[in-house]
């Protein structure tokens, strides 16, 4: 007999649209047979998983064809599986995610005559990496990453960590650290939190309320695109049936560092925490986390009592100190303080989640982030004047939603909604034209060295930006079994629309280029540049991506992925109309420029290990 009522026969009628790749969260799908001793399928079998993680239980019927399907939209790819029919002994037995499972496949073979059985212990050791088939990645979660020596936890640092990439320094607009793939250029990478992409100005998580990150250098999967390079996905913390929560303290002293006249060490003090638990048993979950940053960077701008000036900036100490006395002197500027100088920036991470298992088959989650971040000191090299820079501080705002679910016997849908908003503002020192000098010097080694020393106000510190990121994603799902194979087909898409705006003020009030000393002392100089107004410039663009494959399951150690991808990007408005242009040219202005692409892909995994032993692929 069935014990629940029966299912409800549902009209499919999906708007597909999201950003770059469907693959939202870790989703894991339990499926297999049940059959008696002699093979014939056990129909109306209970069948139940509980997730070793969270302590989530999901449960369901076998239809009949003894086949089930129990669905985790964001499952950690460890379980226990509990079958039972009445006359037939209860199976309990361990279910883990093999490196490059899509499904987990586990047949159950109930005997006839009941065995009592007091009670069961399972335990599944940790797979140290895990990956879509066929797909470079390897995964870390927070237990392996504490051990780990690392500056940070950010998406670009623990990318260095795979084989084939290369760190790029630290952008000076996001603040964030770059990598590269293969050598190509980090913006052709993706960082991703919970399906949603994040945006390169701001919105990222605290390390505490990200559960695990995968870092994944090349894939044939066709839920994955809008990058060439890497991707980083990763996986916020979420609650759990049981109350718990962590609170962590790290600290940086510079004075542990090895520093060089060329290097900065720096002193970081970071503190986090997450807490968790349930609103309603089984039913309704909460997860905070926070993290509190601040990072003292001991940088050097241009002094003349420096006795390393010269190996920082490449120029003679003499020319730096004739320098410094024209600038206080022949134009009566402040000399401000010189040498090294403390950038301090404060990093503010808050986030909040909410799960909610509508019903066994039905699951909703919110996730919402403000981040606030500052930064003193900044635009400032080892040739500038201190006072050449200024300070920034940028705001991001983030709200997404993740709708999971399984209809019929063998349908699964997920639903990705986000948005997000970042402001950023710059503020200079001082407002007055920049000055730049152009230096030659010749050293005791017979060297001769180039630089241009710079002071006054900062040309190209663009006082506010604005950033708005919307984004959605639609994947369904079929499970369909021919014969002894077993198929997972799978069409989604997604849509993405930008739209920046950047009030400039760069060269607003100008700049001087001296060729000499002896042209600064004459106040000589051989150009002036500057912009009559400020601009005001806004853009977007529309990312769109749309997908077809197949995970097929020939047998237990061997997996096929296959299918189509089709990406566009392109503007989100046509640009202005020029007549003059097309007359002089024959091409109109107003067109909406655009590209996409259409991209095949097949993978094969072929697992060496027997089941439940370490993963090798």
């Amino acid at each position: 007999m069935r014990w629940l009522p029966g299912h409800r026969e549902l009209l499919l009628l999906f708007l597909l649209a999201v950003p770059q790749a469907a693959a939202a969260a870790q989703a894991d799908i339990l499926t297999g047979r049940v059959t008696d001793p002699d093979g014939a399928p056990v129909a109306d079998a209970y069948v139940e998983a509980a997730s070793l993680e969270t302590e989530i239980v999901r449960w369901t019927f076998t239809h009949a064809d003894g086949r089930y399907l129990v669905f985790f939209p964001d499952g950690d790819g460890r379980y226990v599986l509990r079958v039972a029919f009445i006359g037939m002994a209860e199976v309990v037995l361990g279910v883990e995610r093999q490196a490059a499972e899509e499904l987990l496949v586990t047949d159950v073979v109930l005997e006839l005559s009941p065995i009592p059985i007091p009670g069961i212990i399972v335990s599944v050791a940790a797979v140290p990496g895990r990956g879509g088939t066929a797909q470079q990645s390897r995964s870390f979660g927070p237990a392996l990453l504490s051990r780990l020596p690392l500056a940070d936890r950010e998406p670009e640092t623990l990318a260095l960590l795979v084989g084939g990439v290369t760190g790029t320094g630290v952008d000076s607009v996001s603040g964030h650290a770059g990598f590269s793939v293969g050598g190509m250029d980090k913006a052709l990478n993706q960082v991703k939190l919970d399906g949603a992409v994040a945006n390169e100005r701001g919105g990222r998580a605290p390390e505490a309320g990200v559960r695990y990150t995968q870092v994944t250098t090349s894939t044939f999967d066709v839920a994955r695109g809008g990058f060439a390079g890497g991707q980083v996905t990763q996986g916020s913390t979420r609650g759990a049936n049981r109350a718990a929560g962590t609170l962590t303290y790290s600290f940086d002293d510079n004075t542990l560092q090895k520093a060089s006249p060329t290097t900065n060490a720096y002193t970081r003090h970071n503190l986090g925490g997450t807490y968790g638990g349930p609103l309603v048993a089984n039913k309704l979950f909460y997860n905070l986390s926070f993290q509190l940053e601040r990072n003292v960077n001991r940088r050097f701008a241009l002094a003349a009592d420096d006795p390393l000036a010269a190996q920082r900036s490449g120029v003679n100490v003499d020319s730096i100190t004739r320098f410094l006395s024209v600038v206080g002197t022949r134009y009566g500027l402040p000399i401000p303080e010189t040498g090294q100088y403390h950038q301090l920036t404060d990093d503010l991470r808050l986030q909040a989640r909410i799960d909610w298992n509508i019903t066994p088959s039905q699951t909703l989650t919110a996730r919402f982030n403000q981040n606030f971040n500052q930064q003193d000191s900044t635009r400032i090299n080892a040739l500038d004047l201190a006072h050449h820079g200024g300070e920034g501080q940028g705001n991001n705002r983030f709200a997404g939603l993740v709708f999971s679910s399984k209809f019929g016997e063998r349908w699964t849908n997920t639903f990705n909604a986000s948005i997000s908003r970042t402001r950023t503002e710059l503020r200079p020192f001082v407002e007055i034209p920049e000055g730049q000098v152009r230096v030659t010097s010749d050293f005791a080694d017979g060297t001769r060295g180039t630089g241009t020393l710079i002071f006054g106000g900062n040309r190209y510190m663009q006082p506010q930006a604005y950033n708005r990121d919307v984004q959605l994603v639609e994947e369904v799902s079929l499970l369909l079994p021919l014969g002894r194979h077993l198929h997972r087909l799978k069409l989604g898409a997604s849509l993405q629309r930008v739209r920046d705006v950047t009030r400039s003020t760069d060269d607003l009030l100008g700049f001087f280029a001296f060729g000499s000393l002896a042209d600064l002392a004459a106040n000589h100089a051989e150009r002036y540049e500057r912009t009559l107004s400020e601009r005001q410039a806004e853009t977007s663009r529309v990312i769109i991506g749309g997908y077809v494959g197949d995970t097929w399951r020939i047998s237990e150690p061997l997996e096929i992925t296959f299918g189509v991808r089709w990406d566009y990007t392109g503007l989100g408005e046509a640009p202005g109309y020029n007549p003059a242009v097309e007359a002089a040219f024959g091409q109109r202005t107003d067109l909406i420029p655009g590209a996409s692409a259409l991209s095949p892909r097949v993978g094969v995994n072929y697992a060496l290990n027997e089941k439940g032993q370490p993963a090798k692929a």
